[in-house]
Parts: C-alpha cells; sequence; structure tokens
C-alpha cells in the first residue's frame, strides 16, 4: 500500500512536471500569436501597439514596429523599428496591460533613432529642406516662470493603468542637436513600454561662456520642480541625462528608488568597453533623485566651470549626507555612448581638483542655495521644453 502511494505521488509529479513544461511552451507560442494578431488588419489595441514580426528560432528575435500616442499637447504619427532579441524562450516577458514587451537588449540605430524624432515631431522633408537638417521642430514661446503649460507631458498610452512615477528628465545643453534627436528619437519609444509619465527639459546654456553644467542642472531641477506642482502632478523622480549616452536594454526602469540610495543608471558604457565605474568615473552620466534627496545635497556644485569634476563632487555629497549610491546589475547599466568632438568652450577643467579637494569647501554655500542664474526665454517643441539660461560668468 505505501508503495502505491509512491507510485502514485511519483505519476502526479510527473504530470505537473509535464504540464509545466507544456504552460511554458504555450506562453510563448501564446505570446508569438497575440504580436502577430495585432499586426494583421492594423487592429488597434488599448496600448495602441502595431506589430509586425519576424522570428528566428534560435534567438526569436522580433522586429516591431509601433505607432505611438502622447497627451493632448502633441500628437505623434510616426513608426518607429526597434530589434528586441530575447535569448530563451523564460526570457519572453508576460503580456501586460501596463508595461509593455520589455524584452532586454536593443540596438542602438541612429538612423532609425533619427526617423523616429522626425516621426514624433512631425518634421517632413520640407521642413528640412527649409530648414536645415538640424530642425527641432515648430516651437512657440513658452514662460519665463513656472507655469503649467511649461511642459510637454507624456501621459501613460493605457488610462486604465496607474502610473508607475512622473519623470522630469533634464539635459544640459549647447550646440548639440545631432546628439539631442538621436537621444529622444531612441529614449522616448523605451520610456513609453515603461508606464511612467515623463517630460523633457533641455536647459541650454546661452552665450559664449565655458560650458557649466552643475548651474544648468540646478536651473532645470528648479524650473521642473516649479511646473510639476504647479500642475497638481509633482515629479517623483529627477533624472540628469547626458545627450550623448543610448540605453542598451529597455528593462532598465527608468524612475527613482528613493530612500537612503539614489540611482545611477548608467555605470557601463561602451567607450569604457563596459567596465564599471571605469576611469574614475563616479556617479555620471544618467543619474537619478527624488526631490528630497536632490535639496538634500544642495544640488550640484555651481564652481565648475569647462569639463570635469562636478560629478565627483556630487559623490562627495552624497557621502556626506550618508546617501548610497544604487546601480543596475550585469547589462542593464549598460550605454552606448555617440563619439564627438569637444566644445572648444568646454575644455578640461585644469582648476577642477584644486575645488574638489578644497578642505574648506562648504556644500551648503555652493549649490541650489545660492544659485543665481537667469532664465532667458522658454521654447516649446513638440518634444521638449528648452530652458534657455544665462549662467554668469567664471570668477576672474
Amino acid at each position: 500500500m505505501a508503495l502505491l502511494k509512491v507510485n502514485c505521488t511519483i505519476r502526479t509529479l510527473l504530470v505537473l512536471v509535464f504540464a509545466i513544461n507544456v504552460s511554458m511552451i504555450l506562453v510563448f507560442r501564446l505570446y508569438v500569436l497575440q504580436i502577430r494578431q495585432e499586426s494583421i488588419g492594423n487592429r488597434k489595441f488599448q496600448l495602441s501597439y502595431y506589430t509586425t514580426v519576424e522570428t528566428d528560432t534560435e534567438t526569436h528575435t522580433f522586429t516591431m514596429a509601433k505607432e505611438n500616442t502622447m497627451s493632448s499637447t502633441a500628437r505623434i504619427n510616426g513608426t518607429e523599428m526597434i530589434n528586441v532579441n530575447f535569448t530563451t524562450e523564460l526570457n519572453v516577458p508576460a503580456i501586460s496591460n501596463c508595461i509593455e514587451y520589455l524584452g532586454g537588449s536593443i540596438s542602438v540605430n541612429y538612423k532609425s533613432a533619427l526617423q523616429t524624432f522626425h516621426n514624433f515631431s512631425n518634421i517632413t522633408q520640407a521642413d528640412i529642406t527649409t530648414y536645415g537638417e538640424l530642425f527641432l521642430g515648430n516651437k512657440e514661446e513658452g514662460y519665463k516662470y513656472k507655469n503649467s503649460n511649461n511642459a510637454v507631458i507624456f501621459e501613460p498610452k493605457n488610462p486604465n493603468c496607474q502610473t508607475a512615477q512622473n519623470v522630469a528628465f533634464i539635459i544640459p545643453f549647447r550646440n548639440r542637436e545631432t546628439h539631442l534627436r538621436l537621444v529622444l528619437g531612441h529614449l522616448i519609444p523605451v520610456l513609453q513600454r515603461q508606464n511612467i509619465r515623463f517630460a523633457f527639459f533641455i536647459v541650454t546654456q546661452n552665450g559664449n561662456e565655458f560650458f557649466n553644467k552643475g548651474r544648468l542642472m540646478n536651473t532645470g531641477f528648479e524650473f521642473a520642480s516649479e511646473v510639476g506642482k504647479a500642475r497638481n502632478q509633482a515629479f517623483d523622480c529627477y533624472i540628469f541625462h547626458d545627450v550623448d549616452l543610448f540605453v542598451e536594454h529597455d528593462s532598465l526602469l527608468y524612475r527613482c528608488g528613493g530612500g537612503k540610495e539614489i540611482d545611477h543608471l548608467a555605470p557601463r558604457i561602451d567607450k569604457f568597453k563596459y567596465v564599471p565605474y571605469c576611469c574614475g568615473m563616479t556617479v555620471g552620466g544618467v543619474i537619478g533623485f527624488t526631490e528630497e534627496q536632490y535639496r538634500t545635497v544642495n544640488g550640484y556644485s555651481n564652481k565648475y566651470w569647462g569639463w570635469g569634476a562636478e560629478d565627483d563632487d556630487m559623490a562627495d555629497r552624497l557621502e556626506l549626507h550618508d546617501l548610497g549610491i544604487r546601480r543596475p546589475e550585469g547589462d542593464l547599466g549598460k550605454y552606448t555612448m555617440m563619439s564627438h568632438q569637444r566644445d572648444s568652450l568646454n575644455p578640461i577643467n585644469t582648476g577642477r581638483f584644486k575645488i574638489l579637494w578644497d578642505k574648506n569647501k562648504k556644500f551648503w554655500n555652493d549649490g541650489l542655495g545660492n544659485l543665481d542664474t537667469k532664465i532667458t526665454s522658454v521654447l516649446r517643441y513638440p518634444l521638449f521644453v528648452n530652458v534657455l539660461v544665462d549662467v554668469g560668468k567664471p570668477p576672474t
């Protein structure tokens, strides 16, 4: 009798194992079928997501085309091609109404990103012929001070989903239109699949003084903070994003974890052969703060003119205030850096270490608290707001 019970148990387990295996296979097949169904007849689903599929039986590579929509502030009518590689069946995510098809590795394709930017911005070939290759889209004058209209808000595509976070992207900028078009064309489709409400604030330095990244980021933060509160949609997360970095995994979630750790999202860059924290890198490239965290450290230093050390200074501020650094594991933190010539007005700051290592420096007297920049104008484009800033002059 005991032997019979054991045999029955074993048979039951075998049946369960078989059922699980069949379930895995069926999930994968249904996933592919669902994608195919979405493309047949251009049927519009709740996610406004059209998909065509080409499958490779070894790697399950899907080539997906999608049409996107954003909030009433603008309409996106174009399509974009994205390559998503699933290395195994078990890596295929379950279909969700709130977070779409986060497949992992995505290609960084500059040609595709540029076409996406043009489509999203409703830029035609006639516009390019008339205004030139660096045309960023039609613009209108915004307000210099806090106003709820001083943002282009991308709403989650499915109104039935609860927004994961409200995220403000702050990009310090000057004369890098080529990079800006590509990074937006690459990044926006990724963010739309992540079920967040987001907006881009391009913070542009006016004039011909040496570049001051810290002042621009502080100004952009204060501007975005005021706009979010004026809209009664305060931002949960502020991500400071270099204009030349392209994320390689759409599973890297652009949001802030909060608590006692800030989020450094770009620890591995192709230029440095993906060696983590290579070459003295601390918290550069792409970094996220909650508003409380950013105000706690008093923002970035205003003292660094030219290239270098503002990120190292931020690392010191984090340590002083007992804030740790959260980083993605493995391949999630991989980025491609687009090469470019160094801006003559952003030379290497040869005096940066003197400021960084000054034992008498006081963080509370250098940052948001003594920011003296001036916003000269605000320009609203289809995909972003451009905040033009007079950062002042470096000390003589």
